[in-house]
Order: C-alpha cells, then structure tokens, then sequence
C-alpha cells in the first residue's frame, strides 16, 4: 500500500473511534490498524449496530487500483432470540486484515477501548437517543440489556458514564492471547454457558470443525468505518441482533441467521446469508469516492441516492449524504425520510404509488470520502452524530 496524500482520516460515527482511528496513524499505524482500533471502540460507543458477538466485511484497494474483498460475518437486527445466533466472525475477520495490512503490534489497537469500557464515558447521545424509540424500547424490554443501559427504569442520558466491566476483560485477554481466545478458550466457553443458560439449542464441539473450507478473499456476502492514510486505503463494513447478552463476557450476540429468511432450520455449515451492505470504492482518473453505509435494507437506498447526488446532480459530498432519501419496501410501499417536502409525496400518490406513513424513525446512515487531487473530503452521516478526525 503506497497510496500517498497530504492529510489522513478515520471517519465513523461518534468523536470517540474517529479520535481512536486518527491516533493509530500518528503512532505509525496502517489504515487496517485504524480501522480495527475504531472497529473495536465502535462496540462500546454505537453496540446496538456491531461488536465482538457480530461480523464484518473488509473492502481493501492497493495503490494499484486493485480491490480485495474479505467476507466474514455481519450483523442484522431483525428478530430476538438465541436461536437466531450465528458463530461470531468479528475478530477472525481483523485478526486476517491485520496480518496482511496491520503495522502496529495487535495488543496496541485494543488499548483505547479497554480504557473506555473499564473507566466509562458519557453516554453517546444517539445511543441514548435511539434506546428512546418505541421498537426498540419493546424489542429489548425484559433482556439483560436494560441493565446495561437502564438506571432506575430510565434510559441512561449523556450525563450518565456507561461502562462495559465485563468487555474490558474480555477485550484484554483477546489483546495478548489473539483470536484464538474468543473461538477456543474460556471466553468461548463462558459464550456457550450464557447462550445454554437462554437456550438448549446451543453446543460446544470440542476439537470438531463443521467445516473444513476457510472463506476466501473473493467471497462478499453491517456500520461502517473508513480509514485513509499517507499509505493506504480502506473502506469498511455495516441492532442489537439477538438481544442475548453474555453477562459473563460482556458481548451482545448476533442474529445473524435471520438472514436466511427464516429458513434456520436448514441452513448448511459454511453457508453464508446475504447482505444489504455495499461498501463500495468509485475510481476515475481525476477522482476517488469511498462510500457505504448501515441500516440494514436501507443501506443500498441510502447509498445509491448519495452517490447520484454527488457524482450526477453535482452535489459535495456532505450534501448528498444529508439529502432525504426515499425508500421502497418489499411490498411496494413508497416511504419518505420525514422531513421529505410534501409536494414530492403528493406527486407520487398522484402517479399511482402507495405512500406509507413511516412508524419509526430511518436509521439509514452514510459515510463517504472524495479525494480529486490533493484535496480530501471526509463526511460522516449528521443522522448518527458522525464526525471525522484528520491530521
């Protein structure tokens, strides 16, 4: 990776992981360290949307113009329940990136994140924004969840510190024993007591592996964070999945089977679900775009609507995210982000189309980075309170 410009960024949704992200670069770091080290502070500050219990994809392109893909797992709010839960391929999926990519020692890219969880910060005020809405306040209601977020019965606010004990230890033990830790050791075990203790659907097979077949460079199959560095380029991956909380390790667990649209109970070992997320790399020879987004079946709307503002309609880059997007649903249903002026509804009613009251909030976010010569534009989505953090 030799791809050179004038300023770096790390661009995610909260100050903290673009700060993280920013710091790994100072300190020499690649922009796969960066990445990873936001990554892993994006599960304390946004952990309805990703964390250790979930999945990631990896889009990497070299000075070349070559793009790598690496597919491991993701993560999908859609229904609760421990029997909805996929093997978690988080860390399997940064411990590859950072041996191909990572400069700086595996150990060091955990150290903010331990800091945090252990200590506390403020709540993140999306976080506790969002903890406020009505589905979500349902879809946890009675979980273990609410005595991580909850005080007195009340959504904790951004005068409140949050911490994450449990995950700081867990977060350690990876940081000097590697992956191998979370897939074979005590935290694997403890894992599988907590989901047994929720379900008896739950096994561990000691020494046993369902299948052989590694995941390949080339198979794609849900947050995003980029990292842009004096040498390299990367774009990376996109609610609380199951709602199954492993008091004992401090991770939230996926869902990530619901993606098989239901079909669980035939799902083959190796098979792997689909997935909205698009993290995408637009190359001219004047100009680079690096864009993708989350919020599950939104993401191709939200991202497909950017980048026809930017690249046709000739908007800048943060104008094309902030724009309104309309949204189709699997039955045909025309919804519109509030806030959408009312003569653009009105106008697809005329035309025939069945326009539907939203009855929650768009979660739907995007972050992209333009770079056209020396100068670079780095925007995270004002819809999860996203800031960018260059030098």
């Amino acid at each position: 990776f030799t791809l050179k410009v004038i300023f770096s960024y790390t661009l995610i949704t909260e100050i903290y992981m673009s700060s993280v992200g920013r710091n790994m670069l100072l300190e020499g770091g690649s922009a796969v360290d960066a990445a990873i080290a936001a990554l892993l502070c994006t599960s304390l500050v946004n952990p309805q949307s990703m964390g250790l219990g979930g999945g990631a994809i990896f889009t990497i392109m070299d000075k070349t113009g070559m793009t790598i893909n690496y597919f491991v797992l993701y993560l999908f709010m859609r229904l609760p329940g421990s029997h909805w839960i996929g093997v978690p391929g988080e860390l399997r999926g940064y411990e590859k990136a950072h041996q191909l990519y990572g400069k700086l020692p595996w150990a060091k890219l955990f150290e903010p994140s331990i800091k945090l969880a252990r200590e506390g910060f403020p709540m993140p005020a999306y976080l506790s924004y969002f903890l406020k809405q009505d589905l979500i306040k349902k879809l946890i209601h009675g979980t273990e969840l609410c005595e991580l977020f909850y005080k007195d019965k009340t959504v904790l606010s951004p005068r409140d510190t949050l911490k994450f004990p449990q995950l700081a230890e867990t977060m350690k033990t990876i940081s000097k024993e590697g992956a191998d830790a979370f897939y074979t050791g005590k935290i694997a075990k403890d894992l599988i007591q907590d989901v047994q203790e929720r379900s008896t659907n739950c096994l561990y097979i000691n020494g046993s592996r369902c299948n052989q077949n590694r995941c390949s460079a080339s198979e794609i199959h849900s947050f995003h964070v980029f990292g842009f560095s004096r040498w390299n380029f990367i774009i990376r991956r996109s609610e609380f999945g199951s709602t199954v909380f492993s008091p004992k390790t401090g991770i939230i667990l996926n869902n990530e089977l619901v993606d098989f649209c239901g079909r669980a109970d035939s799902v083959t070992p190796g098979e792997q679900p689909p997935s909205s997320m698009a993290p995408t790399i637009l190359q001219s020879q004047k100009k680079t775009v690096v864009i993708g987004g989350s919020g599950g079946s939104f993401i191709t709307t939200a991202m497909a609507l950017s980048i026809m503002n930017h690249l046709w309609l000739g908007m800048n880059l943060n104008e094309s995210i902030a724009a309104k997007i309309v949204f189709v649903d699997s039955n045909n249903n025309v919804q519109f982000e509030h806030g959408y002026d009312s003569v653009s509804l009105l106008e697809c009613r005329s035309i025939g189309h069945i326009v539907k009251n939203n009855t929650y909030p768009f979660f739907n976010v995007v972050n992209g980075i333009s770079k056209e010569g020396q100068c670079i534009s780095a925007v995270s989505d004002a819809r999860k309170i996203g800031r960018s953090a260059g030098y």
